[in-house]
């Protein structure tokens, strides 16, 4: 990954929010944890009750398992195994998998996502085929590329100022 690309994503982390969320705390639970420590844990970040974050948790859990009866991806989405009911750890633990890759690009700071959702129609406009065949890491070298021209980063100042004081996503 080159040195830009990089040092955006320090600044401004891009993933899967649940699936990076989930790996968040397993990362603090030594890799691995109850589903219901998880959804507890997410439940206070996503403003939702428990029971309806378990299920969510459940569901990224199984689409990244190959415990899973229906898993059906190649060998880069298994990050997690079942150790035991309900209990999951994700493999490869201590090292954070890198998930850029296997979801949608997503950020946490509600005008960097706003500006994305902007960049992202515009680019499928201008080229759909081009666009379904890059990587998230193209996408986002040519999102940094297009967020940094003056009038794209002038857009970007008066939409952070606009949503100031709006809460961050977990």
């Amino acid at each position: 990954m080159d040195s830009e690309l990089q040092e955006f994503l320090k600044t401004h982390p891009a993933a899967s929010r649940w699936l990076n969320d989930i790996i968040a705390v397993l990362m603090r639970s030594f890799g691995r944890a109850h589903v219901k420590d998880i959804a507890h844990e997410l439940s206070k970040c996503y403003g939702r009750d428990v029971n309806t974050t378990e299920q969510t948790v459940t569901r990224r859990l199984n689409d990244f398992c190959s415990d899973a009866a229906d898993f059906k991806k190649d060998e880069k989405y298994d990050l997690f195994e079942r150790i035991d009911a309900a209990t999951y750890r994700l493999r490869g633990y201590p090292k954070r998998p890198d998930i850029l890759e296997l979801g949608k690009i997503e950020f946490d700071e509600i005008a960097l996502e706003s500006m994305w959702d902007t960049f992202e129609a515009i680019a499928r406009r201008k080229n759909r085929t081009k666009w379904r065949s890059s990587s998230n890491k193209e996408k986002l070298t040519y999102f940094i590329t297009w967020i940094s021209k003056n009038e794209n980063a002038e857009e970007y100042r008066h939409r952070q100022k606009l949503y100031e004081g709006v809460a961050e996503k977990c």
